[in-house]
C-alpha cells in the first residue's frame, strides 16, 4: 500500500516537472526567434544606410535626401525582408534622417498603420561624431530605423511590442 501512494506521488512530480521542461522549451524557442528577427532587421537597416550614404554612386552625388529617395529605400526594404522571411515584410515601419550641412532631414512610415518607427537616438544628437574633411566641412550623416511588431509571448507579457534596429552611417 505505501508502494501505490509513492507512485501516485511520482506521477504528479512528474507532470509538474514536465509542464516546466514544456514551457522552457516554448520560451527559449520564442527567444530564439526574436534573436534571429533582430539579427535579420539589423542586417537589412546596415544594407539600407549603405545604400543611402553612397550619394555619389546612387543618388548622383546629391547629398541631401528627398521623398522619393525614401520611397525607393522603402521599396527595398520590403523586398530584403520579403526575401528573408515572409513575415518580416507584411507589417514593419521604417525612418530615415539625415544630416547635411547642419540640417536634419526625417521621413517616417509607421508600422501597423499606427505606430511611429523612430530610431532610440535622434540624428542631431550624433552629429558631434560627424567628421570634417580637410576644408572644413562636416560629412553628412545619415541613419536608417526599422521596426517590427513582435510576437513573442515574452515581449507581450512584458508589455514591449517593437523590434527595432538603427543603423547609421557617415556618408561619402
Amino acid at each position: 500500500m505505501h508502494n501505490n501512494h509513492q507512485r501516485g506521488a511520482f506521477a504528479i512530480e512528474m507532470a509538474f516537472v514536465l509542464a516546466f521542461l514544456a514551457m522552457l522549451f516554448l520560451f527559449s524557442t520564442d527567444l530564439s526567434q526574436q534573436l534571429l528577427n533582430r539579427t535579420r532587421l539589423d542586417r537589412v537597416s546596415y544594407s539600407l544606410v549603405n545604400v543611402v550614404k553612397e550619394r555619389t554612386r546612387f543618388y548622383a552625388g546629391r547629398e541631401p535626401v528627398s521623398q522619393q529617395d525614401f520611397d525607393q529605400l522603402t521599396q527595398i526594404a520590403a523586398r530584403l525582408l520579403a526575401r528573408e522571411s515572409l513575415e518580416l515584410s507584411n507589417s514593419f515601419g521604417i525612418a530615415l534622417q539625415s544630416l547635411v550641412d547642419g540640417q536634419p532631414m526625417r521621413f517616417s512610415n509607421s508600422y501597423l498603420d499606427a505606430l511611429p518607427c523612430l530610431p532610440e537616438q535622434d540624428i542631431q544628437a550624433l552629429s558631434e561624431l560627424v567628421p570634417e574633411n580637410d576644408a572644413g566641412k562636416r560629412y553628412p550623416l545619415y541613419q536608417v530605423t526599422l521596426c517590427l511588431n513582435s510576437q513573442a509571448w515574452f515581449d507581450k507579457a512584458a508589455g514591449d511590442h517593437l523590434l527595432a534596429s538603427s543603423s547609421t552611417m557617415v556618408g561619402r
